[in-house]
């Protein structure tokens, strides 16, 4: 599939024409329709232009790239869901990347510590569960939340 294709399919699950969707990505409606219709051709995509083009679509350029098959991946779905994961963190307000930033570093300091087990006590787990919860107020009184 084509990453023009891989556009218009796109565009029509959401509804859009191709003039809403150049406006939306601040493109060319000419440029968006040589994109989409290049039947047997080729069409040089500008990335910034495909980056408009994802962003306006509410997809990343990774997503694009991997429906058209020009990135191969070992697997895809769970480059699917890194793709939606870093969306979604890339939609958030600052403060609260801040936030997420601060647990995920609370995490990996706590799996240093002590390498994560599949089978662990109860006990145990609420010694972990405590931890967390201290690293965790921590962070957020260090960020000013």
């Amino acid at each position: 599939m084509r990453i023009g294709d891989v556009v218009r399919r796109l565009r029509e699950q959401r509804g859009l024409n191709q003039r809403e969707l150049a406006d939306r990505a601040g493109v060319q409606q000419s440029y968006l329709s040589r994109v989409e219709g290049a039947a047997g051709g080729r069409v040089r995509v500008d990335v910034l232009a495909l980056d408009r083009i994802a962003r306006a679509l509410e997809v990343t350029v990774d997503e694009i790239l991997l429906m058209a098959g020009v990135r191969p991946s070992k697997d895809r779905k769970a480059d699917l869901r890194w793709k939606q994961m870093e969306r979604i963190f890339r939609d958030l307000a600052t403060a609260r990347q801040e936030e997420i930033l601060a647990i995920a570093d609370t995490l990996r300091s706590m799996s240093e510590k002590r390498p994560l087990r599949t089978r662990a006590t109860n006990a145990r787990l609420a010694e972990d569960i405590e931890e967390y919860d201290k690293d965790n107020e921590q962070c957020r009184s260090q960020a000013g939340l």
